[in-house]
């Protein structure tokens, strides 16, 4: 019997994809501007994302399993052979054009968006 302060919490049930109805999701780690850490849920059919899970096992161990060891670089690298463009505005990264960019490179960037920010700078176009 686990004390009252140290029983393992249960999951939530998995929701389905609220655009296709996929029961089937997959979780990767997603940074934030000010460099918070979520674990971003995304259909695996269709792509959509489906909100964020609780930061807490199985959800936080399959996020791992996406994991880029060197997201950075990786996003970098992607960026470049694929033609797209990392935009900085110093917080965050988008890509351009982001329809055109690869799901992986999507993740990459995800995965490490306040540190490529900080090591891009400001990159945005003032229009």
């Amino acid at each position: 019997m686990y004390p009252q302060d140290t029983k393992p919490a249960t999951p939530p049930a998995e929701p389905r994809c609220e655009e296709c109805g996929c029961a089937e999701m997959v979780y990767c780690w997603h940074e934030f501007a000010n460099g918070t850490r979520h674990v971003r849920r995304s259909c695996a059919s269709c792509g959509k994302w489906n909100g964020f899970a609780p930061r807490q096992p199985p959800f936080t161990e399959a996020a791992d399993q996406q994991r880029f060891d060197t997201a950075a670089l990786d996003a970098l690298i992607l960026a470049e052979q694929e033609g797209i463009e990392l935009v900085s505005d110093s917080r965050g990264i988008f890509l351009r054009p982001w329809n055109k960019a690869s799901e992986r490179l999507k993740r990459a960037v995800r995965q490490q968006q306040h540190l490529l920010a900080s090591l891009l700078g400001n990159t945005a176009r003032r229009n």
